[in-house]
């Protein structure tokens, strides 16, 4: 906490935000002329550079990922840090998600369905060793923690495609639960069975839960 707040003091501005975690931190420029971002971004950057050589920290300078973020076209194709020309990112993995320069969840939608295929065929061997109580708990923990992490903030904004195959394999896992091979049982049948809501309601959920949060707590 020290040496981030240092941080903040050393870079921070109106137009730059810092976002600070354990070993990952995230500096998000947004001055209101267009054409000095460039130059903003870079001299920020150099800043946060010697401040982290500063401490003590070696700082592999190549290793900077730098995104435009909008719907417009970066004024450039690359920025300078010390002696290093960064070419600018279409997308980057930040926490685990993938964010997109050009503000589409694409990529994360697509990483989360491909992820849920998988671990899918592994709950089917499982579900032979398991009760139907056990094999619930550990798909709660195992598979919708990994596979819906931090929906609530995509899963709204991807192609109504993407829904419809996540919500199919989301479904596929709860038949597993319930051995419905058959498929006997309609989908609110399901839901109501295992107790387990699907991804849109949870990311409905979670959203409420933080607008309620941020009210009772008057916050902006």
């Amino acid at each position: 906490p020290t040496y981030m707040s240092k941080l903040k003091t050393e870079v921070g501005a109106d137009d730059i935000s810092i976002v600070s975690f354990a070993d990952d931190t995230y500096v998000i420029v947004t001055p209101p002329e267009i054409d000095r971002v460039v130059s903003i971004t870079e001299s920020t950057l150099q800043k946060h550079i010697a401040f982290l050589k500063s401490i003590g920290m070696v700082v592999n300078e190549t290793k900077t990922e730098v995104m435009w973020i909008g719907t417009g076209a970066p004024p450039v194709d690359h920025i300078t840090v010390g002696n290093n020309l960064i070419k600018l990112s279409t997308k980057m993995k930040a926490l685990g998600i993938f964010i997109q320069g050009n503000l589409s969840w694409d990529e994360q939608a697509e990483h989360a369905i491909s992820k849920s295929k998988k671990l899918l065929s592994a709950f089917k061997f499982l579900r032979k060793y398991l009760t139907e109580e056990q094999f619930l708990k550990a798909a709660s923990a195992n598979y919708y923690g990994s596979v819906y992490y931090a929906s609530s903030v995509w899963f709204h904004c991807i192609k109504k495609s993407h829904k419809v195959k996540l919500t199919s394999v989301h479904f596929r896992l709860l038949r597993t639960a319930k051995k419905d091979y058959m498929m006997k049982f309609k989908r609110n049948e399901l839901t109501e069975l295992c107790q387990r809501a699907t991804p849109e309601q949870w990311a409905k959920f979670i959203t409420a839960s933080r607008v309620i949060k941020i009210v009772r707590n008057k916050e902006p």
